[in-house]
């Protein structure tokens, strides 16, 4: 390859690294998950379970799900079944 080829690919490869951040980055902890989910009668009588959110399933280490556990907070659902 000729220089003047080279020439754009070391400019934008310099200019990368020079952006880049050179303080060293610490990982984050890992929060362990809780081991009892807040029961269904402690939802209060003001909160209501929303439709959605009125079913029960097995997880795949064999305990239940009872979705009404959730209600009142931010739900994200990942359906995943190991094959």
């Amino acid at each position: 390859m000729h220089l003047r080829s080279l020439a754009p690919l070391l400019a934008v490869t310099l200019l990368a690294a020079s952006c880049s951040n050179s303080e060293e980055t610490v990982p984050a902890t890992t929060i362990a998950p809780t081991t009892a989910a807040p029961a269904a009668s402690q939802i209060s009588a003001l909160d209501t379970v929303p439709e959605a959110l009125q079913f029960t399933s097995t997880l795949v280490d064999g305990t239940t799900f009872d979705a009404a556990t959730l209600a009142g907070g931010d739900v994200l659902f990942w359906f995943w079944a190991p094959t």
